[in-house]
């Protein structure tokens, strides 16, 4: 029996979460329109949409709390000068200015009460840490951080492989063969039977497309972002081919 490697993957995880988390409008209207923002940024941030690699980079990392300092000493990002970075740094928070403000109002809820919570119950506790200049404070890119990464990989991950786990035992795959095997970050692996694998892949595309109602009904919360997958597949991770839906 030939063995086949799953690979169901969840399309910019991270980023969709931020979105949703932050209701940024520019950020929720272009997943819904399916617009390839990061070549988009690469035109608007660096003029040239042959910098897409770099400019999804810049959109993770500022997500992520980033600074236009830290990509000045970033030798893998184009030498531009510190003050271009801190010009396409400013051009980023003009654009999405919805999570730019969902960022500080985290950051100064933490700086009253030392933690966050999110819709989910889970709770991001902070600890201060001393500064250059001797004070004490939070430290904001780990504010920005925690929520998008916690909900990401911590909450919406594990609630997909449970769901997939269970329709795959109901529908007797497991007994079949079927293996569910790990979650690598926005990743769920698989072993499946050849004979199985267009069927298996296809309910990890379906999970993957029901979570916001699945979000729905395990925490009650109403999720906007439109979420979706790739599912690819292969013999080993060197050799792997995307399956297609409809």
């Amino acid at each position: 029996m030939i063995t086949i490697l799953i690979d169901a993957d969840l399309s910019a995880l991270e980023w969709r979460v931020g979105a949703e988390l932050s209701r940024d409008v520019i950020m929720v209207n272009e997943i819904v329109s399916g617009v390839d923002m990061h070549t988009l940024n690469a035109i608007a941030l660096f003029g040239d949409a042959k910098y897409r690699q770099e400019a999804k980079v810049c959109s993770f990392r500022f997500l992520y709390g980033g600074s236009a300092y830290g990509f000045h000493l970033d030798y893998r990002m184009p030498q531009l000068g510190i003050k271009k970075w801190q010009s396409l740094e400013e051009d980023f928070k003009d654009k999405y200015k919805g999570l730019i403000k969902w960022q500080n109002n985290n950051f100064n809820l933490v700086c009253k009460q030392g933690y966050l919570k999110s819709f989910t119950g889970r709770e991001y506790v902070f600890n201060k840490n001393k500064n250059k200049d001797g004070s004490w404070g939070y430290i904001k890119a780990q504010v920005c951080n925690f929520p998008c990464q916690g909900c990401a990989t911590a909450d919406i991950m594990p609630l997909c492989m449970l769901v997939i786990y269970r329709k795959l035992k109901k529908l007797g795959y497991l007994e079949k063969g079927v293996k569910l095997v790990n979650q690598v970050h926005d990743s769920i692996i698989l072993d499946s039977p050849n004979k199985y694998v267009e069927e298996v892949g296809n309910i990890c595309y379906t999970v993957f497309n029901s979570i916001p109602q699945l979000v729905k009904n395990y925490w009650g919360y109403t999720w906007v972002t439109p979420m979706t997958g790739e599912i690819k597949i292969g013999n080993n991770w060197s050799d792997m081919n995307k399956l297609s839906f409809t």
